[in-house]
């Protein structure tokens, strides 16, 4: 599926669910997607796993040892194999970074699309636009390291992801 597709598709999920602030609460998003969260003691290569069910609710695992915003970004991902998957059943996700080694090579399309949705779900275009603007405006940041740990904390998400986000929209410092 097309990046631009993906994009537009958690934009709409965003808009319809009436979401207009940062961080967005993607474990609420879960919730309303008809899927429980849960964290468990998973091997230290295994990020998440999505049971998808039909006609009932799916169930999203992470890793409890994680770090927060790993656990976040593992959530938002397996909500892209919840919503852009025909086939029901167990997905196991090991290592999901913002670019996975498969990701990253382009060989693993569905990777690529859950990984596309969830950078867009935790930091939404527009949202990352306007709140750069406000640290443009206001100053006081010295420098592009400065810029992308505030907005890092601001999506709650982490700076690598948030540095890899600017790179994409064509911003660099």
């Amino acid at each position: 599926m097309r990046k631009g597709t993906v994009e537009r598709r958690a934009q709409i999920l965003i808009r319809n669910l009436g979401i207009d602030d940062w961080p967005v609460n993607v474990e609420g998003i879960a919730d309303k997607l008809n899927a429980d969260v849960a964290e468990a003691d998973l091997p230290d290569d295994t990020s998440g796993v999505l049971e998808k069910v039909h006609n009932g609710r799916s169930m999203i695992v992470v890793n409890k040892r994680h770090a927060k915003v790993r656990q976040r970004f593992t959530i938002a991902h397996e909500l892209g194999h919840l919503l852009f998957s025909d086939r029901s059943g167990l997905y196991v996700d090991k290592k999901i970074f913002f670019r996975n080694g498969h990701s990253q090579d382009a060989t693993d399309e569905a990777e690529i699309t859950a990984n596309t949705f969830a950078a867009e779900l935790l930091m939404p275009t527009p949202f990352v636009k306007k709140a750069l603007q406000k640290y443009m405006c206001t100053g006081g940041l010295d420098s592009s390291e400065d810029i992308i740990g505030e907005l890092a904390k601001d999506f709650n998400v982490s700076s690598i992801a948030m540095s890899i986000k600017l790179q994409n929209l064509g911003l660099s410092f």
